[in-house]
């Protein structure tokens, strides 16, 4: 069995963040959401993604 894949989505905006981590979701992957830069440091050292989204 595979393990999903952990993808780390960070933005300011909310309004971006929500229906692409719906998106991901449904093409089943693990999603992690933050809005704050120094909060998506202290989760990528957490959780260790193996992708990170940055906006804008």
């Amino acid at each position: 069995m595979n393990t999903p894949r952990t993808i780390l989505v960070v933005d300011r905006n909310q309004t971006k963040t929500g229906p692409l981590e719906q998106c991901l979701i449904h093409e089943g992957f693990n999603v992690l959401v933050e809005h704050q830069g120094y909060r998506a440091v202290s989760t990528t050292r957490a959780r260790v993604p193996d992708l990170v989204i940055l906006g804008t």
